[in-house]
C-alpha cells in the first residue's frame, strides 16, 4: 500500500503492532443469559481454556448483573490469566447474575494470542433476586 507519509507498506496478519505502535487485542463474549431465561439467575462456576501452541498469555475477566444491559455497562469483577499454550488450569470465577460476560485479551500489548477452545460451566441457580 502506498501511504501519505511516503512509505510503501504491506499487510501482515500475524503482527502484534501497527507501524511500531502496540495495541491491545481482545474479544468479549456476551452478555449471555446465565439461566437461559429472564426469570432465573445463573452461576458461572468454571472457565476451561485451551490456547493454541504458538499463543502468548491471555488475561480473562468476567462480570455478571441482573440484566444484559446492566451487564454490558458493569465493570469486570474477577480476572485471571491463562498462560500455558495448550490446556490450562481451570479458572473458577464464581459469578452470579441474570446475564454474564467474559472477556479474553492479550496479556501484554505486544503479544499474539490464539484461542483453541473456551468452555464456560454455567448453572441455573434459582429465581432472580430483585
Amino acid at each position: 500500500w502506498g501511504c501519505r507519509d511516503g512509505y510503501i507498506r504491506r499487510f501482515q496478519s500475524d503482527l502484534a503492532q501497527d507501524d511500531s505502535t502496540n495495541y491491545s487485542s481482545y474479544i468479549e463474549f456476551g452478555p449471555i443469559k446465565a439461566a437461559g431465561n429472564d426469570f432465573n439467575d445463573g452461576y458461572l462456576h468454571e472457565l476451561v481454556c485451551t490456547l493454541a501452541a504458538s499463543s502468548g498469555s491471555v488475561t480473562w475477566s468476567a462480570k455478571g448483573a441482573k440484566s444484559a444491559e446492566q451487564c454490558n455497562t458493569a465493570s469486570y469483577v474477577v480476572t485471571g490469566t491463562f498462560s500455558t499454550a495448550g490446556f490450562n488450569a481451570t479458572a473458577r470465577p464464581r459469578i452470579r447474575g441474570g446475564a454474564i460476560m467474559i472477556k479474553l485479551a492479550n496479556a501484554a500489548n505486544n503479544s499474539r494470542w490464539a484461542l483453541e477452545s473456551l468452555t464456560a460451566v454455567i448453572e441455573g441457580v434459582g429465581k432472580r433476586r430483585i
